[in-house]
């Protein structure tokens, strides 16, 4: 077998650490956010929750679509944070902290050449 056309089964470490940054940066959001006192609320916690593990083990795993949906909300959230530096203004520390991580994520989950490599050799036909 081609050494280039050869499964990964282990992700690399790129991945690994996207994973892991997702599911952290899930739970920091939860510590931050004020009480929940209503069961909707609880309910799209725990939702939320199921949809953001299931993105962090799929995007290990290697499924392209996995790796999509990290590209779009990263880009989205680079959106969210230039539009709270420029225009409402607020605390500047947090947006340039976030635009600051995610520039990295998309740039590696988009055009480095080992990450397309991983996700292109899982892809299902």
């Amino acid at each position: 077998m081609d050494k280039g056309k050869q499964k990964t089964k282990n992700p690399p470490l790129g991945i690994k650490i996207i994973s892991i940054y997702v599911v952290i940066i899930f739970i920091l959001n939860l510590l931050t956010t004020s009480s929940l006192s209503s069961s909707p609320d609880i309910i799209i916690l725990v939702f939320a929750a199921l949809i953001t593990i299931s993105i962090a083990t799929t995007l290990w795993k290697g499924y392209n679509k996995a790796r999509i949906m990290v590209l779009i909300f990263s880009s989205l959230g680079i959106l969210n944070n230039l539009i709270n530096l420029f225009l409402l203004k607020k605390s500047l520390l947090y947006p340039l902290i976030s635009i600051i991580l995610l520039i990295p994520i998309i740039w590696y989950l988009g055009f480095n050449k080992e990450a397309k490599t991983f996700f292109s050799q899982n892809i299902k036909k």
